[in-house]
């Protein structure tokens, strides 16, 4: 019986970190040839950003989160989002919207964990740019959507379109 438990218990970690590593894997992968900018920004950050805050509502977002990395470059943008496309429909991720103009393509995709989102992915590409962001922890698209200001991504913006 214990071994199933910690079967179990593993599986779940995998699923967590498999799709965590999603960012990292694209950035190992195209890193080099792509010349990305690159935001990353650790658990002990939301923690130290949660215990300044004076905004009620930021603490709670904010402490629900465990990570977020941006990839972003102006190199190869079509050639990279193509092969985003690819990887993210085989990753086991949900796509939950898609944003498309004459400009712009906007994707976003989820993992779910129960009844909460455990990981966001956000892709965008127009002609000149080329960005890709996870967010990992306990998320709630609507408050998320409202940290773009406080943490300058405007791509988060993007998930105002979604109605629950």
């Amino acid at each position: 019986m214990k071994k199933i438990g910690l079967i179990v218990v593993a599986m779940m970690l995998w699923g967590v970190a498999s799709s965590q590593e999603f960012v990292n894997d694209f950035q190992k992968d195209f890193g080099k040839e792509a010349g990305f900018s690159v935001v990353s920004i650790s658990p002990k950050m939301f923690q130290l950003v949660a215990s300044i805050s004076d905004d009620t509502e930021e603490v709670n977002i904010i402490k629900n989160l465990t990570g977020l990395k941006l990839l972003s470059t102006e190199k190869n943008c079509d050639k990279l989002y193509k092969e985003a496309l690819k990887r993210l429909n085989a990753s086991g991720l949900e796509e939950l919207i898609t944003v498309e103009d004459s400009e712009d393509n906007v994707k976003i995709y989820i993992k779910e964990e129960g009844k909460h989102i455990s990981s966001l992915v956000i892709l965008t590409t127009d002609t000149s740019d080329f960005t890709l962001i996870e967010i990992i922890g306990k998320i709630d698209l609507k408050e998320i959507a409202s940290l773009s200001k406080t943490l300058n991504i405007e791509q988060l913006d993007n998930l105002n379109h979604i109605k629950e």
